[in-house]
C-alpha cells in the first residue's frame, strides 16, 4: 500500500508524463520484459533505463512506467536536478 507521499509522487509523475515533461521510448522486448529510455530535462542524468514486465506493458505502458519511475525516484535511482535559489 502506498503512503500519501508516494501517492503524491505517483500523481506528479503521471502529470509530467501527460504534459511531455517526462518522455519514454521502448527499445527492447525480451523474456517478458520491456526496456525503455526515460528522459527529462528535469533529471540529473540525461536518460534512465527502466524495465517493466511485458504483462504490464500490454495493459497500457504509461501506468507501469509511472509506477516504476516513482519507485526509482523513491530509491534515488532517478534524481531531479537540484533547484538553486538566486
Amino acid at each position: 500500500m502506498n503512503t500519501n507521499a508516494e501517492e503524491c509522487l505517483i500523481h506528479a509523475v503521471r502529470v509530467m508524463m501527460e504534459k511531455g515533461i517526462i518522455r519514454f521510448f521502448p527499445f527492447s522486448w525480451c523474456f517478458g520484459l520491456v526496456d525503455m529510455r526515460v528522459e527529462s530535462e528535469m533529471f540529473a542524468d540525461e536518460e534512465t533505463v527502466l524495465t517493466v514486465r511485458e504483462d504490464d506493458w500490454n495493459g497500457g505502458p504509461a501506468e507501469c512506467v509511472v509506477q516504476e519511475l516513482a519507485q526509482a525516484m523513491i530509491t534515488s535511482k532517478v534524481r531531479f536536478i537540484p533547484v538553486k535559489s538566486e
